[in-house]
């Protein structure tokens, strides 16, 4: 669909229905091969100039749960950024100085609307972290024993809403979920 659309790969920015895409620029030691737009939704999209076709990138999730895509270099090899460093680097110019990350306002890291992300020390990342998750007691069938561990209250309700409990605290075993660390 894309390839078949008509943008302006030297314009700065577009629209595509109703949402904004704007050039991102990777840092000068990285020399890409393609134009890269980063959309308001997170999606990304690239012009590649040798096929002068339009696409898509695919997202990939690492297994941290953070998404990236890849983009061919000027040498053949590819880079590979996050998702979310992508769209705010593009909407906001490069990272602020004092090293700073790119903050997912409600932790999720497979949301990366521009809307949901904003530039913040590690500190104040790991405080909003702390702040959008809970506690959450489980029982230990094996030996029987409470457990305790911290998890995202988006992922607690989900738990909740498809439990008998909706909406109570979780205090019996609960069937048919995996948690990883």
């Amino acid at each position: 669909m894309l390839s078949s659309m008509n943008f302006d790969p030297n314009s700065e920015e577009f629209f595509i229905a109703g949402e904004r895409f704007v050039v991102f620029t990777p840092i000068e030691s990285i020399q890409i091969s393609w134009k890269i737009f980063a959309g308001e939704s997170g999606k990304i999209l690239a012009y590649k100039p040798e096929s002068k076709r339009w696409v898509e990138l695919t997202q990939t999730v690492k297994s941290h749960g953070y998404k990236f895509v890849s983009i061919a270099k000027v040498d053949g090899k590819y880079v590979q950024p996050y998702v979310h460093e992508i769209v705010l680097t593009a909407f906001s110019g490069s990272r602020p100085a004092g090293n700073m990350v790119v903050k997912h306002k409600n932790d999720d890291p497979d949301d990366n609307r521009l809307c949901n992300l904003e530039w913040g020390s590690r500190r104040e990342n790991a405080l909003d972290m702390h702040r959008n998750r809970s506690e959450e007691r489980f029982s230990d069938l094996a030996t029987n024993k409470v457990i305790s561990f911290p998890i995202r209250k988006d992922i607690l309700d989900k738990i909740r809403l498809n439990t008998k409990l909706k909406g109570k605290a979780l205090e019996e075993p609960v069937s048919n979920f995996v948690f990883e660390a």
